[in-house]
């Protein structure tokens, strides 16, 4: 008899252990849930701020949601580690139809990002690539654009240093600051306490960003060949 009760508070304490991680698991998805919508709030509202007709809210609205569901997914697919930044990168280059080309040059060290760090470099990469399309190098036939990044991963002031360098040939000029402007300017000063240097130069522009480490970026030997998962990016458009 003594053994059968200890069996059964055994067995009660194990249930209430389950019950209490489901709860957890549930309070953390909620969490996740009401970020996630205030994110979409906050796209939908300034989307629609700085869009001039009906045409371009719904294109623009739809390519940063596309934007946010991939970074979700990148996060997602491997659970603790967070997303590859290449493989950010290549799979918004994928969504936008661009491929690697002599135009387009994408290298750094493996590095992944977690929570806000993927949410925010993703989505001001989605807006880099957009402008580069409709405004920047890759809407000129003769433009360029390079892609690097490094890490300074000495001391307790760690960094990963990211450029973004167009030469497009033209003279572009700073306009309103739309969503995309203020997704490099405040979005990542804001989320990640990034340093962000946006130049307008004669030939194109060039985008520096300066993130700490402790945002949720972390140097990862182990990455490089998960970035290729999203397979063989698309044809030019």
């Amino acid at each position: 008899a003594p053994a059968g009760w200890i069996g059964i508070a055994g067995d009660i304490d194990d249930l209430r252990g389950r019950q209490e991680r489901q709860q957890h698991l549930m309070e953390q998805l909620q969490h996740q849930l009401r970020n996630t919508l205030a994110v979409v709030r906050s796209i939908a509202r300034r989307t629609a701020e700085s869009a001039t007709n009906l045409q371009d809210l719904a294109a623009h609205l739809d390519g940063r949601i596309g934007a946010l569901a991939r970074v979700q997914a990148a996060v997602t697919r491997f659970p603790g580690r967070g997303a590859d930044l290449q493989g950010l990168i290549d799979e918004e280059l994928l969504a936008s139809h661009v491929r690697q080309s002599s135009r387009l040059q994408v290298a750094g060290p493996p590095v992944r990002l977690k929570g806000k760090a993927a949410e925010a470099l993703g989505l001001a990469i989605h807006e880099l690539v957009t402008n580069a399309l409709e405004h920047g190098a890759l809407f000129r036939p003769d433009g360029r654009i390079t892609v690097s990044w490094s890490v300074d991963a000495a001391g307790p002031d760690g960094r990963l240093h990211f450029v973004w360098e167009e030469l497009s040939g033209g003279s572009p000029q700073p306009g309103p600051e739309g969503f995309g402007m203020l997704q490099l300017k405040r979005g990542l000063v804001y989320e990640l306490r990034a340093e962000v240097a946006v130049d307008f130069r004669a030939d194109g522009i060039r985008c520096d960003l300066h993130i700490p480490l402790s945002a949720g970026i972390v140097p990862d030997d182990d990455a490089s060949g998960e970035a290729d998962e999203a397979g063989p990016a698309g044809s030019a458009s």
